[in-house]
Formats: C-alpha cells, structure tokens, sequence
C-alpha cells in the first residue's frame, strides 16, 4: 500500500512536470505565432516601401523624360533663333547698290532745296518786318500760315509738303495739354445736341472750355466763351483755382455783352456740370449740351482756340505772375477781336 501511495504520487508528479511542458510548449507555440505575425506585418510593410520606392522612382523617370523634352525642345528653339538670325543677317546685310539707293532717297531734291529756300525768305522776310509780321510772331507761323504766305510769293506748295520742309529745316513746337476735365459722378450728364446741327448764326450755339497756363513759377487756369458760329471770343477769365466762380463770371459778362445763346456746349468737367453753373444756364431758358466722354472733336473749335493762344501767346513768354499772364492774354484776346471784327466786316 506504501509502494501504491509512492507509485500514485510520482504519476501525479510526472503528470504536473507534462502539464508544466505542455503549457510551456503552447507558450511557444504562442510565441511562435506572435513571432509569424510580427514577421507577416514586417513583410507586408516592406512590401509597401518597395511599392512607394518603385511609384517614387516612376515618377523621378517621368520627370527626367519631361527634363530631357523641355531640353530638346529649347535646343530646338535656339536652333530655330540662331537660323532667323542669320536670315536677319542675310537679309540686311548692307549691299553697295542698297546704300546706293538709301543714300540718293534721303538726299533732298531740288524742289525740296527750292521750297526751303523760299520758307527761308518768306521767315527771313516776317522777321524783318514790323506790326504783324515783326520779330515776336516768328516762332507762331504754322505750316498752314507758311504755305499761305509761300503761295502769295507765287510758289505752289501743300500743307504737307511744307509741314516736310520745315521738319528738314529743324522747326518744331512743343504742346503741353494736361487733362482738365474731370467729371463729379454725382453730376447730371447732358447730352450732346450739336450732332448734325446746322450752325448758321451768332448766338446759336456758344460753346467753353478751361484750358492750363503755365508760367515761369506755377500755372493758372483760363476759360474762355466762344460763339461757335463766328468763332468769336466772348469772354474770358483767369484764375488760380479750378472753382466754378470763375467760368460762371466769364458767362455772366458773355450773356450781359452779347445776350443769350440758344444752346450752350461744355465739356463734362465738374465745373460745368455743377449745381451753380447747370442753374444759371436754366434760369436764362439756355439749352445745354455736353460732350461725349473723351470725344475733344465735339468742341474743336475752343480746343483749337486752345491751340492758337499757346502757340502764338503762351509758349512764347515766361510770365512771372499772375497779373503778367493776365494782361499778357488781354493784349492777344484785344487783338484777336480786331481780327475777327476785321473778318466779319
């Protein structure tokens, strides 16, 4: 029975040394498929980095072919630039004949060497001369007034031609226009009325502007009321500021001189277009036109009186103050209304 008990014991004990190896053998076993799946998610993650190093390295080939497209294609340009150069070349490549001909183009004829002589004596003989014709109205003949004068000398010649002649003699002016007419969008804008309108009286249609004057220091600014049917100046203002006063002065003293227009023609300044101006105008029953935006052809008669008095007057003098330009535009407008008085007579 002591033999039984011993033998039942050491079963039991070689029973727990097998339940002790079975579970360390299924611990391993554990392990083991720890271990397996480790290794699987390793492989699956280096199967994705060769998958994104194959993508990356398609992607670095595209743009190398790209690289190597955009070089060709440069080198084709350059090609191409350097061939139209030596057609340039070619092609402009001075020949004894073309100089030849170049040289016998430009070299005046003798009817250009004629006209230029007798665009000399007729200068010559306007300088010389008193009154009208004396030493300050030199630099204003115009090529209209040139031709006119060189046809009373008994040669023929075109405004163009003589416009060619006085270029070859070095006779230029300079013209400076700032942009003066600057509308207030709050205004009213008028229509234009003058478009296919027969003009054939005084007082029909007057028409005013405000143009720039400059001085030796600074600048002023002139308006002026013309009657668009005899071209005659009405009034006119000086002023140092672009205030309405002035221009509704100018107009007061035109309407108490010469009566009321039927139509009265600005530009879309602010000035004109102002409360002030717009009221004294109604309050006389005058019609009101005003340009089109930009359109300087719809008043060209005042912009050529612009014209006209810089020329003849303003780019001749450097006035020092304002009552010298005033005075100075005084004298020219006194003289221009002989001229005109002279023409209508």
């Amino acid at each position: 029975m002591k033999h039984f008990t011993t033998d039942i014991t050491t079963a039991f004990s070689d029973l727990k040394d097998f339940t002790t190896a079975f579970t360390t053998a299924f611990t391993g076993v554990k392990d083991f498929s720890t271990g397996i799946t480790t290794a699987f998610t390793d492989l699956k993650d280096f199967r994705t980095d060769v998958t994104t190093a194959f993508t990356d390295l398609k992607d670095f080939t595209t743009d190398i072919t790209t690289v190597f497209t955009d070089v060709k294609d440069f080198s084709t340009h350059i090609t191409t630039v350097f061939t139209d150069v030596k057609d340039f070349s070619t092609d402009f490549k001075p020949a004894r004949v073309g100089v030849t001909e170049a040289v016998a183009d430009f070299k005046p004829g003798i009817a250009d060497w004629k006209g230029i002589s007798a665009v000399w004596r007729e200068g010559r003989g306007a300088w010389r001369d008193g009154g009208a014709r004396g030493r300050g109205d030199r630099r204003r003949v115009g090529r209209l007034r040139w031709r006119s004068s060189i046809q009373a000398g008994g040669n023929e010649n075109r405004r163009k031609h003589v416009a060619t002649l006085m270029r070859k003699m070095g006779i230029e002016a300079l013209y400076r226009k700032p942009n003066l007419s600057r509308k207030n969008a709050r205004h009213k804008i008028y229509p234009y009325l003058l478009r296919r309108l027969q003009i054939d009286r005084t007082n029909q249609v007057w028409a005013m502007d405000i143009t720039y004057i400059p001085m030796a220091k600074g600048f002023v600014y002139l308006a002026a009321v013309l009657d668009w049917h005899s071209r005659r100046v009405l009034s006119w203002r000086v002023s140092i500021t672009m205030h309405t006063d002035f221009c509704i002065e100018a107009v007061e003293e035109a309407i108490a001189r010469y009566g009321k227009p039927e139509i009265f023609n600005t530009d879309q300044g602010s000035q004109f277009t102002s409360e002030e101006f717009i009221g004294l105008l109604k309050d006389n029953g005058i019609a009101i036109s005003m340009d089109g935006k930009g359109c300087w052809r719809d008043n060209v008669f005042v912009e050529r009186l612009w014209k006209s008095v810089k020329y003849e007057e303003v780019y001749l003098h450097a006035y020092d103050s304002v009552s010298h330009a005033r005075n100075a535009l005084k004298r020219y407008f006194r003289v221009l209304q002989r001229k005109a008085a002279a023409q209508l007579a």
